[in-house]
């Protein structure tokens, strides 16, 4: 009979595996890390957004977002301005630097989502994405 795929950890050494050459390659080439630059590429180009909703948008706390934007904001790539519905609140903004870095970041994407799908056919990658937008679904209602 022959052995299992053990998909759970296959998926779970590939993350990390992607996360961590992702993470070096962000820091050396745009001084940025994978999760700041979570936060620029969920930033409109013009306006900004709350704070709780760039929580969302990249799938972390209140405590990480405020230290993400605390990063980036002292790097010069964000600014956090008034919230003008809400006196007591604050948006946050790309600045012309961040506007910069997100689109070095955007190309470096291409370049990573390019090596990664070149070995594959189209109908291969077309599998591999319906499965892991199945593994996302399966995740997030903790059902099959």
């Amino acid at each position: 009979m022959p052995r299992p795929v053990r998909l759970f950890s296959l998926l779970d050494r590939a993350r990390s595996a992607l996360f961590a050459r992702a993470n070096t390659e962000s820091v050396a080439e745009l001084g940025v890390s994978v999760p700041q630059l979570a936060v620029l590429f969920s930033l409109p180009k013009a306006g900004s957004r709350k704070p709780s909703e760039l929580a969302v948008a990249i799938e972390v706390d209140a405590a990480a977002i405020t230290r993400l934007v605390d990063r980036l904001e002292a790097s010069g790539f964000v600014r956090r301005e008034p919230d003008p519905d809400d006196g007591r609140s604050r948006r946050v903004a790309l600045t012309p630097a961040g506007l910069a870095v997100r689109a070095d970041g955007a190309a470096a994407v291409a370049r990573a989502n390019a090596a990664l799908a070149a070995p594959f056919s189209p109908e291969e990658l077309a599998t591999v994405a319906r499965f892991l937008e199945h593994v996302i679904a399966y995740g997030r209602r903790g059902e099959p």
